[in-house]
């Protein structure tokens, strides 16, 4: 949760890992946010942790903030179940195009395969 991504932010800082061109942001997520100007989000499991609302979220807040790269967990061949712990952003109701590139040795699952 939040508790262990500041604990993260901290651990960087301190290591002297942030400077003036590489800073860790955290935001809390909501319908009007505003992600700091970055040209990169990542986020490990975040998705699946917010869920598809939280997702949309990010999503269209990503959009306006002009954030280039955008790096996330996915979930290749799952549906998005209202109780699940998958997130997968090309099937409903999110539908994004193919990433430009993807880390395929993760799972084994091929996010092409029709919906059950």
């Amino acid at each position: 949760g939040y508790e262990t991504m500041l604990e993260c932010k901290h651990a960087f800082d301190a290591q002297g890992i942030t400077t003036s061109n590489v800073r860790f942001d955290l935001a809390a997520i909501s319908k009007r946010m505003v992600l700091p100007k970055a040209d990169l989000f990542f986020s490990f499991d975040g998705f699946q942790a917010w869920g598809v609302s939280g997702a949309w979220s990010i999503l269209k807040s990503l959009r306006r903030s002009g954030i280039k790269y955008a790096l996330f967990t996915n979930n290749p061949g799952k549906l998005n179940i209202r109780a699940s712990e998958f997130l997968n952003v090309r099937r409903a109701p999110i539908h994004l195009n193919p990433p430009e590139k993807a880390i395929r040795n993760i799972t084994m699952v091929d996010d092409h395969l029709p919906d059950p």
